[in-house]
């Protein structure tokens, strides 16, 4: 039945990669930022809307760099290792700003 009906199955393909992407960003880079000394912490804007407004949370995605527990900047960077790594990199050598 799935080989006869392409559209079908093409929905299922792209449906299986979708669910292989979001579990890669947002369960493996967190995990893969946890090995160093970067942690990276997920907050769902639709069921947290008062941490979202707290820290300004309005252009997804967002990352707020807090260094010894005190607020560093903010960056952007896409949901690709090598770009957060090197977003990251350069957050860290910026200048602290203002916590929001």
């Amino acid at each position: 039945m799935l080989a006869s009906n392409r559209p079908l199955t093409a929905t299922y393909v792209r449906c299986a990669v979708t669910y292989v992407v979001f579990y890669s960003v947002f369960y493996g880079l967190p995990q893969w930022l946890e090995h160093g000394e970067a942690r990276l912490f997920y907050v769902d804007v639709a069921r947290s809307q008062a941490l979202a407004n707290r820290f300004e949370l309005f252009q997804l995605p967002a990352f707020a760099l807090y260094r010894h527990g005190e607020f560093h900047c903010r960056f952007a960077a896409p949901f690709q290792a090598a770009a957060v790594r090197a977003a990251l990199a350069a957050a860290l050598l910026a200048p602290a700003e203002e916590e929001p």
